[in-house]
C-alpha cells in the first residue's frame, strides 16, 4: 500500500498506454532535461540503497531560510499571472501528534518554505527529500506557471491513485506535503504490513506492464523500502544508460529521477552535506570542485564541531573556527596527527601558497608547512610560537625538514633548513642560531650539560652575544670567543650580572678542581663549583672567614649558595659542611657540621637560637658544643645534634650541661600538656610548665615517671628537683604525688589518697619504709599499695587503713 488511496500495483491492471498517460503527471514517466553542471553518474546508483536512512530521516539539513533560499534559486521569476512555489502562502491548521509525526501547529499565511520545514521537523524527514518529491511528482519546485490543477492540489501525488481521480480530501499543498511525509513515516512504523521490506530480497516489477518482467532487489534500508512502496519500480539499464533522458518501453523513472534529482541538487544520497560544511563545499565547487563527492556522513567532533570526509580531503568545522577544508598535501601531515582530535586542533583558515612552490595552513595549535624539497611537516604549538616569531618558512630557519621529536625532560626538538627549535615544558620554545650554535652543539645540545634554551640569543656589551639555557649560558665576544657558563657556576655568574658585572666575560671553559669540582676563570675573577654544591662566588664579608679556614680545602668545603642578607644587618652563606653567619652584634663565625644539622632546621639566625656568638668547641666523648644568642647546640656521635633552648637551657646549664648528670640531649624539645615543654637527655628529661618551672627527672626516678606517661600522666609536672631520702634513697615531688627510690625497692610513685596516708605515716622514714609496688585497684574498688613493712588500703567509705607487717 502507498500514500495514495489505491496501491500503485493497480497499474498492472491497466493497459500500458493508459498507464503511461496517468503516470506522466506523477513524475514517473521521464521528462527529458539537460544534465546540470554537477551531474550524477549512473554508475553510482544502487537499486537496493537509493538513499540511506541517515540522509532520508535527517531533518536538520536545512533551516527555514535555507529552504526559502533554495526555492528562490530555482525560479528567478514566475510567468505573469502565476504564483510560484517560492512565493506561495497558505493557511495551515494544527495537526495533533500521532504514531507517525509530532504535533504540527497551524499558522495563517504560512510560506511554502516554512510548511516544508515544519513538516520535516514534525515527521523528522529530510526537507531535501520533500523538495525532491515535489519536483519528481509535479515539477513544482522549478515550475514557472503552476496552477491549482497542475500542481498545488496534488503536489506530492498523495491520494491520487492511478485508476481513479485524486481524493479531494487530500487536496492542497500543505495537505500533500504533510501526508506524504506522514506516509513515509507510516511505512517505517508499520513496516511489517508492506510487501517491500528492508533486509531481504524483494521481487519487484520493472514496469507496470507485467510483460516487462521482474527483478530481485536486496533492499538494504527502510528509506529505500519506502521509496519502492511509494513508487514500486526500479529503473532498468536502458533508463540508467540515458540518465537525463528516456530509456525503452519497459523503463520506469520515478526512483531513478528521485535519486538523480537529489544527487544533482544536494550531492550524495548516502551522506548529507549540511550547514557550514555544505556552504564551504558549495563555494569550493561541490562534487565538481577540489574536494569531490562526500565519502562519509559528517560526524561530531570535540568542541561542538563537525567533520566530513570527501574524495580529496575533509572539511572541519567548529563554532570557534568556522568551516575549513584540509586538502593534500597538507592533509598528508594532518591526518596522521588525528586531525582536529590531535595536537593541532581545528584549522583556522584555508591553505595558502608560500615561497618555493610551498603551501602552509594554520591550525589552532600550529601550522603545517609543505615544500617540494622538504615535504609536509607540522610545526605544532608550542614550537610554532618561536617559529612564527621568526617569520616561519620566510624567516632565517626556512621550512621544517622533519617532524618534531621527543627529547630529554618531555621536550621536543624540530629541525629546519637553517637551524633548530628546542622546547621543554619548563623552558618554552627557542631557536639556537650561530654564533651560539657551534658551542651548543659541541656540548650535545639539550641532551648535554646546558639543557634547553630558555630564550633567544641577545646582544650584550662589547659587541657580544648571549643565549640562556636551563643550566647556564653561552657568552660570546670577539675578544674572548664563545664559552659556556654551566650549571651552578652560571647561577653565581648571573647573580653578579654576568658579563655586564664585575667578573666580565668568561675567558676559558671550566676546569676540574678537587672533589670532582670545577672552577672557571673570568676576565676579573673566578667561580668555584662541585657536584654536591653547584657553583657560587664567595665575597666579602664572608670571604675573609672562608679563606682563614682554607676555603673549599678546609672544613667548610665548597659553597652551596650565595651569600644572603639576614636579620639585624647580617649576612649568611652556606657551605658543604656548615655556614658562615655574620652580624654587627655577634661577629662572623662558622657553624659547621654536625652542629649545623640542628641549627639549620631551626631556621638558623632567623630562628629561636639567633646568631652564633663564638666558634664550636670540643666536649667530652668526642662531642661538640656551640653557643648562640639564645641557647646552645650540643652534639655527640651517639646522640646527634640537638638545641637546648630557654626555658629548659637554664636548668640544663645549672646541671653542667652535657658534662652533668643528664648527659647530651637525645632529641629536641617538644610541647606537652598545659603549655609545657619537655626535652629528653641521655639520663633523663627536663620538664617545664608555666606553673612549675623547669626540673630534671633523672634516673633512677625517670623510669617510673615515664611508665606513668610523664607530665601527661597522673603525676603531672615535677615541682622540685630530686632530693635525697632515707637510706641513700631518692624522692622527687610532682604536682599530684611523689616518686620514691631505694636500691632494694626500685622506683615507685605514691599518689592520691594513699599518698596522704603515706605522708602521715612518715613516708619512707616511717614504719612502712619505701613502696615496693605501684598503686593497684582491687575488685571491690579499693586502692592498695604495698610497702617494705606493710600496706595502705583506701576506700571511699573507710578512708585509709595502714597495715604493718611483723618481721
Amino acid at each position: 500500500m502507498s500514500g495514495r488511496s489505491v496501491p500503485r500495483r493497480a497499474r498492472l491492471l491497466l493497459a500500458l498506454a493508459c498507464v503511461l498517460a496517468s503516470l506522466a503527471g506523477l513524475g514517473v514517466v521521464q521528462v527529458t532535461t539537460a544534465a546540470p553542471a554537477q551531474a550524477a553518474s549512473a554508475a553510482d546508483f544502487r537499486a537496493g540503497n537509493i538513499i540511506s536512512d541517515a540522509v532520508f530521516w535527517d531533518a536538520s539539513t536545512m533551516a527555514p531560510w535555507d529552504v526559502q533560499a533554495f526555492l528562490n534559486g530555482k525560479v528567478s521569476s514566475c510567468q505573469a499571472g502565476y504564483t510560484c512555489l517560492k512565493d506561495y502562502r497558505e493557511n495551515t491548521w494544527t495537526r495533533p501528534a500521532d504514531a507517525q509525526c509530532a504535533q504540527y501547529n497551524g499558522v495563517a499565511g504560512q510560506t511554502a518554505a516554512d510548511i516544508i520545514w515544519n513538516v520535516a521537523q514534525a515527521c523528522q524527514v529530510n526537507p531535501r527529500v520533500l523538495l525532491v518529491l515535489l519536483q519528481k511528482e509535479t515539477s513544482l519546485v522549478t515550475k514557472t506557471n503552476p496552477t491549482w490543477d497542475n500542481a498545488y492540489k496534488k503536489a506530492t501525488g498523495y491520494g491520487c491513485p492511478d485508476t481513479a481521480p485524486c481524493d479531494a480530501q487530500y487536496y492542497g499543498f500543505y495537505n500533500q506535503v504533510y501526508k506524504a511525509a506522514w506516509q513515509y513515516r507510516r511505512y517505517a512504523v508499520n513496516w511489517r504490513n508492506y510487501s517491500y521490506q528492508a533486509g531481504r530480497w524483494n521481487t519487484i516489477q520493472w514496469h507496470p506492464n507485467a510483460a516487462c518482467g521482474t527483478t530481485s532487489v536486496y533492499i538494504e534500508n527502510q528509506a529505500t523500502a519506502g521509496l519502492y512502496i511509494y513508487t514500486p519500480y526500479p529503473p532498468n539499464q536502458a533508463a540508467m544508460n540515458n540518465l537525463y533522458g528516456t530509456g525503452d518501453g519497459c523503463s520506469s523513472y520515478g526512483n531513478r529521477n528521485f535519486w538523480r534529482m537529489f544527487t544533482d541538487w544536494f550531492g550524495s544520497t548516502q551522506y548529507s552535506v549540511v550547514g557550514e560544511i555544505d556552504a564551504l563545499w558549495q563555494r569550493m565547487g561541490g562534487i565538481g570542485g577540489a574536494l569531490g563527492a562526500p565519502v562519509g556522513a559528517r560526524y561530531p567532533t570535540w568542541g561542538n564541531g563537525w567533520t566530513q570526509g570527501f574524495q580529496n580531503g575533509r572539511i572541519h568545522y567548529s563554532p570557534a573556527t568556522g568551516a575549513q577544508a584540509v586538502l593534500a598535501p597538507i592533509s598528508w601531515a594532518y591526518d596522521p596527527l588525528m586531525g582536529e582530535s590531535g595536537p593541532l586542533g581545528y584549522p583556522v583558515g584555508p591553505r595558502y601558497a608560500t615561497w618555493g612552490n610551498g603551501w602552509t595552513q594554520g591550525f589552532q595549535n600550529g601550522r603545517i608547512h609543505y615544500s617540494p624539497t622538504t615535504g609536509t611537516h607540522a610545526v605544532l604549538a608550542p614550537i610554532s610560537a618561536a617559529y612564527d616569531a621568526l617569520l616561519g618558512e620566510s624567516g632565517p630557519l626556512g621550512y621544517p625538514v622533519g617532524d618534531r621529536y621527543q627529547t630529554a625532560g618531555n621536550g621536543w626538538v624540530q629541525g629546519f633548513q637553517n637551524g633548530r627549535i628546542h622546547w621543554s615544558p619548563t623552558t618554552g620554545a627557542h631557536a639556537v642560531l650561530a654564533p651560539i650554535s657551534p658551542a651548543y652543539d659541541e656540548l650535545l645540545g639539550e641532551s648535554g650539560p646546558l639543557g634547553y634554551p630558555v630564550g633567544g640569543r641577545y646582544q650584550t656589551v662589547n659587541s657580544g652575544w648571549v643565549q640562556g639555557f636551563e643550566k647556564g649560558r653561552i657568552h660570546y665576544s670577539p675578544a674572548t670567543g664563545a664559552h659556556a657558563v654551566i650549571g651552578g657556576i652560571s647561577t653565581a655568574y648571573d647573580a653578579l650580572l654576568g658579563e655586564s658585572g664585575p667578573l666580565g666575560y668568561p675567558t676559558g671553559d671550566r676546569y676540574p678542581t678537587p672533589g670532582n669540582g670545577f672552577t672557571q676563570t673570568f676576565q676579573n675573577g673566578r667561580i668555584h663549583w662541585s657536584p654536591a654544591t653547584g657553583g657560587h662566588a664567595v665575597v666579602a664579608p664572608i670571604a675573609a672567614t672562608y679563606d682563614s679556614l682554607t676555603g673549599e680545602s678546609g672544613p667548610l668545603g665548597y659553597p652551596v649558595g650565595s651569600r644572603y642578607a639576614t636579620p639585624g644587618g647580617g649576612w649568611t652563606q652556606a657551605f658543604q659542611n656548615g655556614r658562615i653567619h655574620s652580624s654587627p652584634a655577634s661577629g662572623t663565625f662558622a657553624v659547621l657540621s654536625p652542629i649545623s644539622t640542628a641549627y639549620d632546621p631551626l631556621l638558623g639566625e632567623s630562628g629561636p637560637l639567633g646568631y652564633p656568638v663564638g666558634a664550636r668547641y670540643r666536649t667530652w666523648n668526642d662531642g661538640w658544643t656551640q653557643a648562640f644568642q639564645n641557647g646552645r647546640i650540643h652534639y655527640s656521635p651517639t646522640t646527634g645534634a640537638h638545641a637546648v633552648l630557654a626555658p629548659i637551657s637554664a636548668t640544663y646549664d645549672a646541671l653542667l650541661g652535657e658534662s652533668g648528670p643528664l648527659g647530651y640531649p637525645v632529641g629536641d624539645r617538644y610541647q606537652t600538656a598545659g603549655g609545657g615543654w619537655t626535652q629528653a637527655f641521655q639520663n633523663g628529661r627536663i620538664h617545664w610548665s608555666p606553673t612549675t618551672g623547669a626540673h630534671a627527672v633523672l634516673a633512677p626516678l625517670s623510669p617510673a615517671y615515664d611508665a606513668l606517661l610523664g607530665e601527661s600522666g597522673p603525676l603531672g609536672y615535677p615541682t622540685a628537683d630530686r632530693a635525697r631520702a632515707a637510706g641513700s634513697g631518692w624522692v622527687q615531688v610532682f604536682e599530684n604525688g611523689r616518686i620514691y627510690w631505694s636500691s632494694t625497692t626500685g622506683a615507685h610513685a605514691v599518689r592520691g589518697s594513699v599518698a596522704q596516708a603515706y605522708a602521715a605515716a612518715g613516708a619512707e622514714s616511717g614504719e612502712l619504709g619505701y613502696p615496693t609496688g605501684d598503686l593497684v585497684t582491687e575488685p571491690d574498688g579499693a586502692q592498695r599499695q604495698d610497702f617494705q613493712h606493710g600496706s595502705i588500703r583506701w576506700t571511699s567509705a573507710d578512708g585509709a587503713t595502714v597495715t604493718l607487717t611483723t618481721d
